[in-house]
């Protein structure tokens, strides 16, 4: 995506001067300016802040294509992201995404091919949006059922710009609402997607949280949903006393409150992992 003689040029005259426009931003002493020239420099830094957003994904995009994270010995893009700019798993892997979105391919023949979401990111380039805005258009296409887009390809094909009017007049939290039922319309009942899209939007997350303990959330297949109700109808019954009165099973279990009442065992939490639980 850049020409590294010509790039590590520009960059030594870019870096500079960006760095003493900041510096004289800084110096400005607010009490001086007016109400009107508060809002108008907020306005600019907001706008700055988006368009330099949309470098930022190029960038990304860049480090992904190359595997650099492969070269220095992490897992992924967005654990290298995580580590060296000291930002969250979550936000960098976000970041990640957006920058597949919103940067320009490349075929297998060496063609630059345009962006999955040409107008968001000319709209994020622009300034217009931000990365948020931006997120949620990019997120609220992809979760269109493959069964939607085939059947209603022209009521498909407005959803990006649609949302994309409405993100220049709403913040993000009114945009993902506005998305969500724009969804709702295009799939009332729920029940178009098939088992491709519910592969393609498979994910599981572990968390782990100051204690040691974890927190795990996942978005399954109707195949693993299946899978792990049983699992954990199974284990959540109530142990039948033994003669002693104590609960069966009693020293391997520990008890907490679960949607269907009784108790889950540790041993759960012990199992081998199994590919086809997250199938």
């Amino acid at each position: 995506m850049f020409e590294s003689g010509r790039a590590d040029s520009r960059v030594d005259l870019a870096l500079p001067r960006l760095a003493a426009d900041r510096d004289r931003l800084a110096a400005l002493d607010p009490a001086a300016l007016s109400t009107e020239e508060l809002l108008d420099l907020l306005d600019q830094l907001e706008t700055d802040a988006r368009r330099r957003a949309a470098v930022s994904c190029r960038l990304i995009a860049e480090l992904d294509a190359r595997g650099s994270a492969i070269e220095t010995g992490l897992p992924s893009t967005a654990v290298l992201l995580s580590e060296r700019l000291r930002i969250g798993r979550r936000e960098a892997a976000g970041r990640v995404r957006l920058s597949a979105d919103l940067s320009p391919r490349r075929a297998m023949s060496g063609e630059q091919l345009e962006p999955r979401f040409p107008l968001v990111a000319s709209a994020l380039a622009d300034g217009a949006i931000s990365p948020r805005h931006a997120a949620i258009i990019c997120a609220s296409v992809d979760r269109l059922p493959d069964r939607v887009v085939a059947d209603q390809p022209d009521l498909v094909a407005q959803v990006e710009p649609t949302l994309l009017e409405q993100a220049s007049i709403l913040d993000p939290e009114q945009l993902a609402v506005l998305a969500r039922r724009l969804v709702a319309c295009l799939d009332p009942d729920g029940v178009l997607a098939s088992d491709h899209d519910q592969a393609r939007h498979r994910d599981a997350t572990l968390v782990t949280l100051p204690d040691g303990s974890g927190r795990l959330t996942a978005a399954l297949t109707s195949e693993a949903a299946a899978v792990w109700t049983t699992l954990l109808d199974t284990l959540s019954r109530p142990p039948k006393p033994n003669r002693t009165g104590a609960p069966r099973g009693s020293a391997d279990m520990t008890r907490w409150p679960t949607p269907g009442g009784g108790c889950c065992a540790q041993a759960i939490c012990q199992m081998p992992a199994a590919p086809w639980l997250l199938c």
